[in-house]
C-alpha cells in the first residue's frame, strides 16, 4: 500500500460564463496545467503535503482516510515519510523504515532520480502528453473570487457517465499565480454501481441522491458513486530553501566487516531485512 501511496508523490467563477471554450484556450490551458504540476519538481526539493480519500457514499474503510506526507530530493539522495513509514535511498541504495514493529527493507537502487520523482513527489499525471490530454479532457480556468493570489484550471474528462450528463474524471487545481506552484488538486473520478429496482425507486425520492442516479436500457439502474482524492500542498521549497535530507541512509544502517549491512544509532533495535 505504501508504494501505491508514493505514486501520488502534484467558490470557481468561469472566465466564460456561458461554459463555451474553444480548443485552442483548452489546449493552452492543459499546458499550463501539465507546466504547473510538474515545473516545482527540481532537485534540491521539499514538499509536503495532506492527502485526502474521501467518497461521497461511505460503504468502506478504504472510502475515507488521510496520509501526511513528506518529500526531499537531493543530488546526493531522496526520502519519503508517510504515516509512520520513511523511504530513504542514495545512489546504490533504498531502505524502507516501518516504525511500528521496528521493521527495516534494504534493496538496490536501480532507478534514477527522475524517474523515482515523476512517480513519488507529489501529483502525477497518467498521461502528460499535451495531445492526448486534448483528446481526453476539455478545460476551463477559473479564480478564487476572495483572492487575486489563486487561480484555478479544471480539466474535464471528455467521456461521460452513460445515462448522465456527468463526466468520467474531473481535476482541478488550485495554484497560487505568482509563485506559479500548485496548492490543492483534487481528483474526482466516478463510476456506476448497480441497484436493485426497487432500490433504485426508493432512492429517486431521497433529495440527496438527485443527479446521481441513472436508468438505462434493458431495465438496468445505477447509482453514481464519487470518489475524490485531495492533495494539499503545505510547503514546496526548492534550492537553497531546502536545508538537507532529514535523513539519510548511513544514519539507519551501515556496513560490518563481513559486508554485510546491520541496524545503527537509533535503529540498532530494528530488524533488517537485505533484499540483494
Amino acid at each position: 500500500m505504501f508504494s501505491n501511496i508514493l505514486k501520488f508523490f502534484l467558490f470557481i467563477v468561469l472566465i466564460n460564463t456561458a461554459g463555451h471554450i474553444h480548443a485552442q484556450d483548452s489546449l493552452q490551458l492543459i499546458r499550463k496545467f501539465v507546466q504547473l504540476s510538474s515545473g516545482y519538481q527540481q532537485a534540491p526539493l521539499s514538499v509536503k503535503m495532506v492527502i485526502s480519500r474521501q467518497s461521497d457514499i461511505i460503504d468502506s474503510p478504504q472510502d475515507s482516510a488521510t496520509s501526511h506526507a513528506e518529500f526531499c530530493l537531493l543530488k546526493t539522495g531522496s526520502y519519503v515519510r508517510m504515516d509512520g513509514m520513511v523511504q530513504v535511498a542514495n545512489d546504490s541504495l533504498m531502505l524502507l523504515i516501518a516504525d511500528a514493529g521496528q521493521r527495516m527493507m534494504l534493496y538496490p537502487n536501480k532507478t534514477g532520480w527522475q524517474q523515482q520523482m515523476a512517480a513519488r513527489a507529489g501529483w502525477q499525471l497518467q498521461d502528460s502528453s499535451l495531445i492526448k490530454m486534448a483528446g481526453k479532457y476539455t478545460a476551463k480556468s477559473g479564480s478564487d473570487a476572495g483572492s487575486h493570489a489563486q487561480e484555478t484550471i479544471t480539466l474535464d474528462a471528455k467521456e461521460m457517465i452513460t445515462g448522465t450528463g456527468l463526466p468520467r474524471e474531473t481535476i482541478e487545481m488550485t495554484y497560487h499565480t505568482s509563485a506559479s506552484v500548485p496548492v490543492k488538486i483534487v481528483q474526482l473520478q466516478r463510476k456506476l454501481i448497480p441497484l436493485e429496482p426497487s432500490t433504485y425507486q426508493a432512492l429517486l425520492t431521497q433529495p440527496e441522491y438527485a443527479g446521481k442516479l441513472a436508468a438505462l436500457e434493458g431495465g438496468k439502474f445505477y447509482l453514481v458513486k464519487t470518489y475524490s482524492t485531495t492533495y494539499d500542498f503545505l510547503e514546496i521549497k526548492n534550492g537553497d530553501d531546502v536545508a538537507g535530507l532529514p535523513l539519510q541512509i548511513n544514519q539507519c544502517v551501515g556496513r560490518t566487516a563481513g559486508g554485510q549491512y546491520e541496524p545503527v544509532k537509533d535503529y540498532t533495535g530494528y530488524a533488517l531485512t537485505q533484499n540483494f
